[in-house]
């Protein structure tokens, strides 16, 4: 069996990389990225990983290296927000709810279930793409075109439509457009690469090749630079949606690939139902008659409006209907719930899904929740646990359970260098699995780490305290404690805390202990931590183990 968890940061970033195309084919130069394009898939492979502790550093490093690249391919600065912004709100957001959700699935069916949650957050992301193009830029572009058709099409990929989209644009054929008057030998390389990228024979191209390709057709075509970034733009957008349903299908199939494109399509239409429902509902003049700047501060300003909205009413309708009432409603055309309701039906049917799933994992959750009584102390049958634990192959799908029970065992007999270790080989599994609790196991891990002699748990204490920091990053909500990033910085926390910690001997608790160390000095700018007298207990060995 899988152990359970969501992808990681790295897995996250190599997949961006991937259906970007950024990173090169063999002997192609890497598109304006620093790193070397021989070491950029082992470094990638490291990353995603995440065997060191630099997890923020090198998230802002690959992450800024992919977004920089991107953002040259295109010279107007409009087409770089459009490609860019989308890509950073979708990987921002999927990474702040692997990092604050439980995990009870595997890898595989925790992706597809957040790629269904996730469906009206990606189409809010991607919409205001449409009213830049529409309304921002101006009647010289070349119209838009339909990219849901596109997705649809089971028969010809996005790349091959927009490959043909220019083609037909242009009023030429393929073979006329790529005609290069003064290479023969690069003539007759482009005309076989495109005739095979046509017909869908060959593997999908890297971006570098793509671009090399068709820019030299630009070039010889003498087309200007509105027409340039404008094909650039759409072939980069195919290919990423190409990459992107090549993935899902060779994943969980073509008839999922295609429920969920219809899904897109329907949440994508629900949010713009309800941006121009809320724009009819604003008197202004004529959008044709107003300034670009003028533009562009309307919708900005619509756009953030539009998904307060829909955040407002999708908490409203959850409370106002039953679960029955909510799959029959039906909302007026003219009101602005579309994509609440959508969001709505998604997350029913989701829950249904995973409530199907979770069916044959009831034994499994209940010795979840039983580990954690372990580890708080409410019970002390640790080998009625155990038994139960491997008989159920919990082992195998949270290995990281025993290791942090016992090292609550190890931590009450004074033996600290076994729990640190214990606790250390925890971490490598939990960090994407176990959501709010992962809060209470960074601060059992650091505070074991202060406690072996010789200041022998730095290192953890570093790691630890740099996944909090990386959590709180993206709304993991750990502030004020995990602030900092600098390394002399938390070396000097952590000689602070060293010494702090022998202030506080007579306490047992490790979650009173972590409190009175971690958050003492923060106790009145968090309300919601309990009142150190109600925290410290002197005799917890009387509760178990």
């Amino acid at each position: 069996m899988e152990s359970v968890g969501f992808p990681s940061q790295g897995d996250l970033l190599k997949f961006f990389y991937n259906a970007t195309g950024i990173i090169p084919a063999k002997g192609e130069d890497i598109l304006d990225i620093t790193i070397s394009s021989k070491s950029v898939h082992k470094a990638l492979t490291r990353v995603a990983e995440e065997e060191g502790c630099n997890f923020l550093e090198n998230f802002n490093q690959y992450s800024e290296e992919l977004f920089s690249s991107i953002s040259a391919l295109v010279l107007q600065k409009k087409f770089k927000d459009i490609l860019i912004n989308p890509i950073i709100e979708i990987f921002n957001g999927y990474l702040k709810l692997i990092l604050t959700e439980h995990a009870c699935l595997d890898k595989k069916q925790n992706i597809e279930n957040l790629i269904e949650r996730f469906m009206i957050n990606i189409a809010q992301a991607c919409f205001p793409a449409e009213i830049y193009y529409k309304y921002i830029l101006d009647k010289s572009y070349p119209e838009a075109p339909n990219l849901f058709t596109w997705l649809k099409d089971s028969e010809k990929t996005p790349f091959i439509h927009a490959m043909n989209w220019i083609y037909s644009s242009e009023e030429m054929t393929y073979q006329a457009f790529h005609q290069l008057d003064n290479d023969l030998d690069q003539n007759d390389k482009d005309l076989i690469n495109v005739k095979n990228w046509l017909a869908g024979k060959v593997q999908l191209p890297s971006t570098s090749q793509i671009l090399s390709t068709f820019h030299r057709a630009f070039k010889n075509q003498k087309l200007n630079t509105k027409l340039i970034d404008t094909y650039t733009f759409f072939l980069l957008i195919a290919r990423f949606l190409t990459y992107c349903k090549n993935a899902m299908s060779s994943t969980y199939g073509p008839s999922y690939t295609s429920r969920y494109v219809d899904l897109f399509i329907q949440a994508y239409s629900a949010v713009k139902r309800d941006f121009f429902i809320l724009l009819g509902e604003i008197p202004f003049k004529d959008i044709n008659s107003m300034s670009i700047e003028e533009k562009e501060f309307l919708f900005e300003g619509l756009f953030i409006y539009n998904i307060e909205i829909f955040n407002k009413n999708f908490l409203e309708m959850q409370k106002k209907f039953t679960i029955k009432q909510m799959l029959e409603l039906w909302i007026p055309k003219d009101q602005p719930y579309h994509a609440a309701t959508i969001h709505i039906h998604r997350y029913l049917g989701l829950t249904k899904k995973t409530e199907e799933i979770m069916a044959s994992f009831k034994v499994n959750i209940g010795n979840i929740f039983h580990a954690y009584d372990l580890i708080k102390g409410d019970r002390s049958d640790y080998d009625v646990w155990l038994n139960e634990y491997k008989s159920i192959k919990n082992d195998e799908i949270y290995p990281w359970l025993k290791n942090w029970i016992d090292a609550v065992i190890y931590y009450k007999q004074k033996q600290y260098v076994q729990a640190l270790e214990n606790m250390r080989k925890a971490f490598k599994y939990i960090r994407y699995a176990a959501a709010d609790k992962m809060i209470e196991f960074l601060e059992f891990y650091m505070i074991l780490s202060l406690l072996v002699e010789d200041k022998a748990g730095w290192k953890d204490f570093k790691k630890a305290f740099k996944w909090g920091v990386f959590i709180n990053q993206f709304g993991g909500d750990l502030k004020p404690f995990y602030n900092i990033n600098n390394e002399i910085d938390i070396r000097k926390l952590f000689e602070e805390k060293i010494t702090q910690i022998t202030l506080f001997g007579n306490v047992k608790d490790l979650k009173s202990l972590a409190n009175l160390v971690f958050y003492w000095e923060y106790s009145y700018s968090e309300p919601k931590r309990i009142a150190i007298s109600e925290q410290v207990e002197l005799e917890p060995e009387k509760r178990g183990f």
